[in-house]
């Protein structure tokens, strides 16, 4: 028999499961300054070939998502990781296809 406070279908969260993405591209275009970093490293991603400064750049980080410094502080990277990816038929994906 179950108490009134116990739910036997929910499961507490594994401290190892990654947590659930809690931002949008939306509320990172608000950030101006976050928005501008993300294009600079996009840019950098493009150009990495035929642009010494880009490839330079890229070449600095240590992370392997290479979303880190010299392009984000550790909490912009943390928003990053965790933002919602919404595909043109609108279904949340955060992996690219």
């Amino acid at each position: 028999m179950s108490t009134p406070n116990s739910n036997p279908t929910k499961s507490a969260p594994s401290p190892l499961a990654p947590p659930p993405p809690t931002h949008t591209t939306t509320a990172l275009q608000q950030d101006p300054n976050l928005w501008y970093k993300l294009q600079l490293f996009t840019y950098d991603l493009r150009n990495f070939h035929s642009n010494p400064p880009s490839r330079d750049r890229l070449n600095t980080v240590t992370d392997s998502y290479y979303i880190r410094a010299p392009y984000f502080s550790a909490t912009e990277a943390t928003r990053i990781l965790h933002t919602v990816v919404v595909d043109n038929n609108n279904n949340n994906n955060n992996l690219p296809n």
